[in-house]
């Protein structure tokens, strides 16, 4: 079971990951992407949240990236992993929108995961 300090670690590598320039993954990379801004971040943000419900890389099938890159522009994307909650669905898939004006600002994101985390951590 993915833990909130395990979502912590990764949302961390990933931004030190993202700033120093090393983070060049297809599976990760907005097809719409013209310049790295904050609507780019959050498609890929949408994809790492993808991995933490699976468990596994995104598009572990493909052998290169050019056909990671092919497959995300046609606007496939991965499938959700049974028994997610719906909530943590809707964030990715909303991040993943393949029109960047539809993606939610990070704020967005934030308070979601806030109130997933919060939801998880008191059940009814």
């Amino acid at each position: 079971m993915i833990t909130i300090q395990d979502c912590i670690e990764l949302t961390e590598k990933y931004i030190f990951e993202k700033r120093i320039g090393c983070y060049d993954r297809s599976e990760f990379s907005d097809p719409e992407k013209i310049a790295d801004d904050e609507k780019s971040d959050i498609y890929s943000f949408g994809v790492i949240l993808w991995e933490i419900s699976s468990g596994r890389p995104p598009f572990r099938s493909f052998t290169s990236k050019e056909a990671i890159a092919i497959h995300i522009f046609q606007g496939k994307r991965e499938k959700p992993i049974e028994d997610t909650p719906q909530t943590f669905v809707k964030l990715y898939t909303e991040c993943w929108d393949e029109d960047p004006v539809n993606r939610p600002e990070a704020k967005s994101v934030l308070k979601t995961l806030n109130l997933l985390i919060f939801n998880i951590s008191n059940p009814d």
